[in-house]
């Protein structure tokens, strides 16, 4: 099931919105990859039934919410 994740910092500032089909395996990506992560303190998702409605809420959220990282 795709989702919309959003990553906060501590202090509550958006870091970074992203998409995943698997939440889990994304997330290792970024502890990875993502030299921001180990600010992140809280992680909200929302979930689609659909890929495009989720591409396109996270496309609107980038532009809407301007998180930090993206």
């Amino acid at each position: 099931m795709p989702s919309i994740y959003r990553q906060f910092d501590a202090q509550g500032n958006l870091l970074y919105i992203g998409m995943a089909q698997s939440l889990a395996e994304r997330m290792r990506g970024h502890e990875g990859q993502s030299p921001w992560f180990k600010l992140v303190t809280r992680i909200d998702v929302e979930h689609f039934d659909d890929l495009t409605l989720a591409k396109r809420a996270e496309a609107a959220a980038i532009a809407s919410e301007a998180p930090l990282f993206n």
